[in-house]
């Protein structure tokens, strides 16, 4: 979903979050925004892309919903407290069961929507009952945490593109992403998770930070060191212990999943597969072609051409 207009995007964040008194406006020139997503009822991956100004009182239903911005600023409030949105912050779970305020400015924002029964269930699998977040809501999640979290939605992004909704590795990757999400916070209930010093890279994570936010713009792998505060060797090394990948390939994979979203979005006519992968900072098309094949499984032109049936 895309568009162009403040009341486009105020009509579009009614539809997907039950708005009410949904205000939107241009901050320097006209408003677009863009809406994607990819998951099921109990596991949802999705991002909102808003050049503007927008504010409003909306409801996340059953779902748990963990947000965080790579551009932009923002803020949430339910009643008296108001909590600040800002670029690199950790991720934060949004009020849950309770109507709240949001304001939005020129925001680039990643949402990951967790069914209540999908945590009940871990919950009981660990033997924790019913694990409810809602006293964690705004709390920032420990470094850690962060880490394991965006690693788990990381190989939920991939399985579902991979395998499907009815694959096992989709139904695996949406139970570790519960686990991983019971685990984002220092929970008195439940012990630390074995292996926790695993992830617990701040390094690590400051290089994924950078990666995410710069997509679709091309950089070097001294480029992502430097940002990192590590030498190439270490960042290498880094990436290989925790994510069998360089951070060349995950960069590139960064950069396909941009693509995919694009080619399943609204779109011009006219808008070609080309067009989208220059955009993406693809230079060379058959090599572009077939790294897109491989990851997704079918060729970018037939990606573009399905989606245009709809």
């Amino acid at each position: 979903m895309s568009g162009h207009g403040a009341d486009a995007a105020a009509r579009a964040v009614d539809r997907l979050y039950a708005g009410q008194g949904v205000y939107c406006r241009p901050v320097t020139e006209s408003v677009w925004f863009k809406f994607v997503g990819i998951g099921d009822a109990q596991l949802s991956m999705r991002r909102l892309q808003l050049d503007g100004y927008l504010r409003g009182n909306i409801a996340t239903d059953q779902a748990t919903v963990v947000q965080w911005l790579s551009r932009g600023r923002g803020r949430t409030s339910l009643g008296a407290a108001e909590t600040p949105m800002e670029l690199g912050s950790a991720p934060t779970v949004l009020p849950i069961g309770r109507r709240f305020q949001i304001e939005y400015e020129n925001v680039d924002q990643r949402l990951v929507h967790v069914h209540e029964d999908l945590l009940r269930d871990i919950g009981a699998e660990q033997q924790t009952g019913d694990m409810s977040l809602a006293a964690h809501v705004n709390v920032p999640a420990d470094t850690a945490g962060t880490i394991r979290w965006r690693a788990s939605v990381t190989r939920a992004v991939a399985a579902f593109r991979a395998d499907g909704p009815a694959s096992p590795s989709w139904q695996e990757a949406k139970r570790d992403v519960a686990r991983t999400l019971l685990g984002l916070y220092p929970l008195p209930e439940e012990p630390d998770p074995a292996g926790s010093a695993v992830y617990g890279d701040a390094r690590l994570q400051s290089a994924l930070d950078y990666l995410h936010n710069r997509v679709p713009e091309r950089v070097t792998v001294a480029d992502v060191a430097a940002a990192a505060g590590v030498s190439v060797r270490g960042l290498q090394e880094r990436f290989q212990q925790h994510l069998q990948r360089t951070p060349m390939q995950y960069e590139r994979e960064l950069r396909l999943d941009l693509v995919h979203a694009q080619l399943q979005a609204p779109n011009p006519a006219g808008v070609t597969v080309g067009d989208v992968a220059h955009q993406c900072g693809f230079g060379h098309l058959g090599r572009f072609s077939a790294a897109y094949t491989e990851r997704f499984g079918q060729y970018p032109h037939k990606t573009l051409r399905d989606h245009r049936r709809q």
